[in-house]
């Protein structure tokens, strides 16, 4: 049984799952995250105290990564360039039929 996306009010530019390189290094409020490091995707939230959204992943070590941006952002715009994903659910081998 596949799980249900979680819904939020803003658009969520990464499938869970997913692993992803970074294209250039992050520096954010909570974690900086070095270009070339590969983050797989685990899930999202929102901190109305601190107007931002976060975007919670895995490193190759099992270390927890955030990327946060701002709540008045578009997180799809600010995600384009930033990453790129290495595998896909749908591919051989990552868990689909395929």
């Amino acid at each position: 049984m596949k799980k249900k996306p979680k819904e939020t009010w803003y658009p969520i530019p990464f499938e869970e799952g997913v692993t992803y390189r970074v294209n250039q290094t992050i520096l954010g409020d909570f974690d900086k995250i070095k270009e070339g490091t590969e983050l797989t995707y685990v899930s999202t939230g929102f901190s109305r105290y601190d107007g931002y959204i976060g975007f919670f992943f895995k490193d190759s070590e099992g270390v927890d990564r955030r990327w946060d941006i701002d709540e008045s952002w578009d997180p799809i715009e600010r995600s384009k360039g930033l990453f790129t994903p290495l595998t896909s659910k749908s591919e051989p081998g990552a868990g689909g039929n395929g």
